[in-house]
Formats: structure tokens, sequence, C-alpha cells
């Protein structure tokens, strides 16, 4: 009986076992976390638009389809019939538009050139989207680690209350330092309710991301390092800007086309059929038909100025934007240098801590003061939250600067 009763619950055992592993949440490397973002849906959406705009500037040098006619020319209203009279016959044609051959190479090129920019915009997206990837990741292990922080201070302070109360049943009145506990342990629930709810924004934010309801989280990789400005690195906004200039040159040029001219051919044959008064005889003719600009200043010159100031609006955009980004760099490069001499200053203050903490416990086996002792672990903790905000901070610097590049050739040492 008793070896029934321990085979059964071993059984269980195994059951409960193998229905946490169905049920726990499957584990996600960093590298396949970024991989998942090439599923997400703004890239597939820009993908098929630079799919559209490139077939759009295959199909913009093609010629429009021709127009076949088919008609009855000069048919008697009364008494009709092909036969009664010359003029009568019967004909088929074609007439075929043929636009001027410079402004279909520039509505080409204009949407090639858009194409491209929408490629070149998907790649940047991606690289924005790791950079949000590795801010989430980032915030979402400062959380853990804070609270975690958090529950061992509260733990301090209820000890540093529990020496208080010691000491007031011991005739001593130390009210006022266990209302100050009671308030400061209040603030932690606080924080460890906002926590909670900071990482219910951050799941949400990593759903988005990946499509994913993510529980168990990779760490960024270490050693993230800002790459290193140098003449000549070529940046996503810029390059954009830039390619929004060639867009609106491929404009201009479709403008000064509309100047020379489109062309229209056209062919007829017709067929008479003979009668007693004349012997028939078909006849053919032909027609090219050339555009002249003669209303070009109420039609073209207002067109072209406007792509031509078009132009010189996406040249100045680009400048702004050329002149904005290097002002950007060198203010997140500071702020990265600031976050790392932050980081400095904590570890040093970390150092003077344990030290203090390792000094003020020689001196609590002499005095049996505990107090000393408990308030610099609660600093220390804060400090660690500290060390542990600045070191989030400080990857979503890094992401956030190195996305703009393309591609990142020179990194720091």
């Amino acid at each position: 009986m008793k070896s029934i009763f321990i085979a059964l619950l071993g059984f269980l055992c195994i059951q409960q076992v193998q229905a946490g592993q169905e049920t726990s949440t499957p584990f996600f490397t960093y590298d396949e976390l970024v991989a998942r973002l090439d599923q997400h849906p703004s890239l597939l959406l820009k993908q098929e638009q630079a799919e559209s705009q490139r077939q759009n500037s295959f199909g913009a040098t093609g010629l429009p389809d021709p127009m076949v006619l088919l008609g009855v020319n000069n048919y008697p209203i009364s008494g009709g019939g092909f036969d009664r009279s010359a003029m009568t016959s019967k004909s088929i044609g074609f007439v075929q538009k043929i636009p001027n051959k410079q402004g279909r190479l520039a509505l080409a090129e204009g949407k090639a050139s858009a194409a491209d920019a929408t490629e070149l915009d998907l790649a940047y997206t991606r690289q924005k989207l790791k950079a949000s990837l590795d801010q989430a990741l980032a915030t979402w292990h400062r959380l853990n680690s804070d609270r975690i922080s958090l529950q061992k201070e509260k733990k301090l302070l209820f000890q540093e209350k529990s020496y208080w109360q010691g000491q007031t049943e011991a005739g001593a009145s130390y009210l006022s330092e266990q209302h100050e506990i009671d308030a400061r342990a209040a603030e932690i629930d606080l924080s460890l309710r906002t926590i909670r709810a900071e990482g219910e924004t951050i799941k949400a934010t990593l759903y988005n991301l990946t499509g994913l309801d993510l529980t168990r989280l990779p760490t960024v990789p270490k050693g993230m390092k800002p790459v290193i400005w140098q003449e000549g690195d070529r940046v996503y906004p810029i390059v954009l800007a830039e390619q929004n200039v060639q867009i609106a040159h491929a404009a201009e040029k479709k403008a000064q086309a509309a100047y020379l001219p489109d062309i229209q051919v056209s062919a007829t044959y017709a067929q008479r059929d003979d009668s007693g008064s004349f012997d028939g005889g078909d006849f053919a003719s032909a027609q090219v038909g050339i555009t002249i600009p003669f209303w070009s200043g109420k039609n073209q010159d207002p067109k072209r100025r406007a792509a031509a100031a078009a132009r010189r609006q996406a040249e100045a955009a680009a400048e702004t934007m050329t002149r904005y980004w290097q002002a950007q760099r060198r203010q997140r490069w500071a702020m990265l240098e600031e976050n790392q001499a932050k980081q400095k200053l904590l570890q040093q203050k970390s150092v003077a801590l344990q030290a203090q903490e390792i000094s003020l416990q020689t001196a609590y086996e002499t005095t049996g003061n505990l107090i000393p002792v408990l308030k610099v672990g609660e600093k220390r903790l804060q400090l660690d939250r500290q060390k542990s905000a600045l070191a989030a901070a400080y990857i979503a610097l890094v992401s956030q600067y190195n996305a703009d590049f393309i591609p990142v050739i020179h990194s720091s040492k």
C-alpha cells in the first residue's frame, strides 16, 4: 500500500511539472527578438509601398495603349447601301499617342527616387524598432532590479522599526521615528505599484514590437558602444532629406519636359464596294499631330516655377536637417558623456558606502546601535537604483544614437 501511494505521488508530481512546462512562456534570445522585428507590420507596409513605387517607375516610360478605330463613312441616310455612293466606305484604323520621351524618363526617375527613399526609410525604421526593443528590455530589467531593491529596503525598514519598538518598550519614546518609517514604507509600496504599472506598459511595447506576450526576457548584449562620428559617415535623416531633393529634381525635369512636343500618329484604311457608276477602289490616310506650347504662359510656365520652388524647398530642408542632426549628435554625445561620468561617480560612492557599512558593522558589535548599519544599507540600495537607472538610460541613448547611422562602421574602442 505504501509503495502504491509513493508511485501515485510521483506520477502526480510528474504531471504537474509537465503541465507547468506546457503552459510556461517560451524563452526568446535577444537575436531571436531582433529577427522578429522583420515581421513588424510597419516594415511590411513600407516593403509593399517601395515595391509599388518601383513597379510604377518601370511602367512610367511605356506608351499608352493605341486606340483602334472602326467606322462607316458617308453612308446614305435614305436608300442606304455601300454601293450607292462613291464616298461610302468601311474603315479601320488606329491612333497612337506618344508623350515626349524626356517627360516619361523624368516621371520614371521621380518614381524610382521615391522607391529608393522608401527602401531607405524601411531600413531606418528597422533600426529605430531595434532601438525601441533595446530600450524596452533595458527598462524591463531596471524595473525588476528596482523591485528587488525596494523589497530589500522595506525589510531594512521593518528591522529599523523593530529596533525602535524595542527601545520604546524599554522606556524611551521613539514614536516619531516609527511614524517616519511607516511613511517611508508607504512610499515604497507606492513605488512598487508604479513599477507594476510601468511593467505592463513595457509588456505592451514589446508585444507591439514582436507580436509576442513575453514574461521572460533576455538582456541587451553587453559592451554596447556609440558610433564615433567621422566625416563621410552617412546617416539616415540626412540621406532621406537628400533623397527628397532627388525626387524634387525629377519633378522639375518633368515640368521642363512639358514644353517639348507630344506626338500623335493615326492611320486609316477605307474599303469601298463596286457599283455600276464607279469601280470602287480602296484608299488610305495618315496623320501626324504635334503639340505646341501655345498656352505655356498659363500652363507650363507656372508649373515649372512651382517645381523649381519645390526643389529649392527640398534643398533648404536637406540643409536644415543636416544642421539639426549635427546639433542633435553633439547634444546626444554630451548626454552620453554625462551619463558615463555619473555612473563613474556613483560607483565611487558605492565603494565608499561599502567601506562605511563594514566600519559600522564593526562598531555595532561594540555599541549595539543597529540604526547606522541599517541606514547605510538603505542608502546603498537607493544608490543601486540610481546606478540601474543610469545603465538603462545609457542603453537607450546609445541605441537611439546608433540607429541613425548607415551603416555603423566606426565604433569606439
